[in-house]
């Protein structure tokens, strides 16, 4: 039987042991993710897509537009309220002499412009950025049957339409901010060469070939 003197230096020795296994794991770690950075840079070319396409692939579709939907009823309801709330502070103006000094009526009254000006910009707010949001939600990526060339599409900037828009760029000017899979937001950030801003890809939408989707729109591109 081992004696507790034993035991105790097995149990030091384990310990030990703890931090050189962690820092195995950050190296694997900073290896595995040097690694998909590496991948992500190369020219889709290097892995025969080009090639292998013999016809129009869908790479990625978006299964429901429910949430955008509602949430651009909230934006614009939430933004009505705002223009309400400015109108009718300023409203305050033409009441009884009597009743402008009551309640918080004084305060809304000496401070009328300010919270106007502060109503109007919070519904402008709101409303602008949702709008912008839905605009640069793709909807479906499609690579066409020459492999060098995509067709997207995306929602509409009608802010209550469930219509979309669509148009189709070279592959080689569609650069992906982050991989598909070491993205911690719910969304894929990607950016088209002529288009200003970013557009944005639901991982809650479906991809059916997605090793393809990596090795083509997943690539980090310098455009």
């Amino acid at each position: 039987m081992l004696s507790v003197n034993n035991i105790f230096q097995l149990s030091i020795k384990r310990v030990m042991t703890i931090p050189c296994k962690l820092k195995q794991m950050g190296t694997a770690k900073i290896i595995k993710n040097q690694t998909t950075r590496n991948w992500r840079q190369f020219s889709t070319d290097n892995f025969g897509l080009v090639d292998n396409i013999k016809r129009d692939t869908v790479v990625y579709a978006l299964t429901s537009v429910a949430s955008y939907f509602r949430r651009t009823v909230l934006s614009t309801f939430g933004a009505c309220i705002c223009v309400y709330g400015s109108t009718f502070v300023v409203s305050l103006v033409s009441l009884p002499e009597e009743s402008k000094h009551r309640g918080p009526v004084p305060f809304l009254l000496k401070n009328r412009w300010l919270i106007t000006i502060a109503f109007a910009m919070m519904g402008i707010v709101a409303f602008s950025v949702n709008k912008y949001f839905l605009w640069r939600t793709i909807t479906r990526i499609e690579i066409k049957a020459d492999g060098r060339t995509v067709h997207f599409m995306a929602l509409n900037r009608l802010p209550l339409s469930r219509t979309q828009y669509s148009f189709e760029v070279p592959l080689n000017h569609v650069s992906c901010i982050q991989a598909r899979l070491n993205a911690k937001a719910p969304f894929v950030v990607i950016k088209i060469k002529g288009k200003r801003g970013s557009f944005y890809i639901d991982k809650e939408g479906l991809f059916p070939n997605p090793s393809l989707f990596d090795y083509s729109i997943g690539v980090n591109r310098k455009i």
